[in-house]
């Protein structure tokens, strides 16, 4: 085994960490298309004007019929309150994959760790994203 790391070794590590990133997004999102994804933020927004008393008569009949069609019996605040949650989860589980995606980047650029020391560091990465997957296993289906 090498003592240094080189830059084809690198970019296989960084990748790797990459790609484990990737997988946490998209076990998020689920099977959403890109459309749904966009309209998330859209949704929030709404929903928070519709509670905070400041919509507009649009956001009133988007909301309520969303609430109809979605066939829950919820009421457009109920909705909107479950959006919020929502968007609070994802926003959180973004910042913890998007952390830990730039620390490890940042710790190979920085650190520059021997090939023993990157794979050591891989298999760090791998758990703590197996821990981050039961989070979200479990935030998605109470």
């Amino acid at each position: 085994m090498f003592d240094v790391l080189t830059e084809p070794h690198l970019a296989d590590a960084e990748q790797s960490i990459i790609s484990s990133a990737d997988e946490l997004r998209k076990l998020l999102v689920g099977n959403a298309t890109q459309i749904e994804i966009a309209s998330w933020s859209n949704k929030a927004e709404r929903a928070r004007r519709v509670l905070s008393g400041n919509d507009s008569e649009t956001d009133k009949q988007v909301l309520q019929q969303e609430a109809i069609n979605r066939g829950k019996n919820e009421t457009t605040e109920q909705l909107a309150a479950k959006q919020l949650e929502k968007e609070a989860l994802f926003a959180n589980a973004i910042a913890t994959i998007d952390g830990l995606q730039s620390f490890a980047l940042n710790y190979l650029e920085q650190r520059r760790p021997s090939p023993f020391e990157v794979e050591e560091f891989l298999k760090k990465v791998a758990d703590q994203k197996q821990t981050i997957e039961q989070k979200f296993i479990q935030l998605l289906n109470p």
